[in-house]
């Protein structure tokens, strides 16, 4: 990762450094971010690091109906994303009161 962020400041360097109006840099900058972290991104989608459970169906399903259990009971699910090797989980708990 170091490698890819020191290329990206090489670029980020270059690119600055032409004449381009800001929304000309900006664009350039947002694809070099693309290409460069897209080769990471890929890296962690196709080889997730650590136990992937959650990548079997069944577990991911127990997972799932046990949030929604107790969605509306200790807090407001707001989205949920199950990955391979870990849990995107927004909730609001700021209304409940815990017994």
């Amino acid at each position: 990762m170091a490698g890819l962020k020191a290329q990206y400041a090489q670029e980020e360097k270059w690119i600055n450094s032409q004449s381009l109006s800001p929304y000309e840099k900006q664009d350039k900058l947002e694809d070099a971010k693309h290409r460069l972290f897209g080769r990471y991104e890929h890296q962690l989608d196709t080889h997730p690091y650590g136990a992937c459970h959650l990548s079997d169906q069944n577990v991911a399903q127990i997972l799932y109906d046990k949030v929604l259990q107790y969605d509306q009971i200790h807090y407001d699910l707001h989205a949920l994303s199950i990955m391979p090797n870990h849990v995107h989980f927004l909730a609001d708990t700021s209304i409940h009161v815990y017994p």
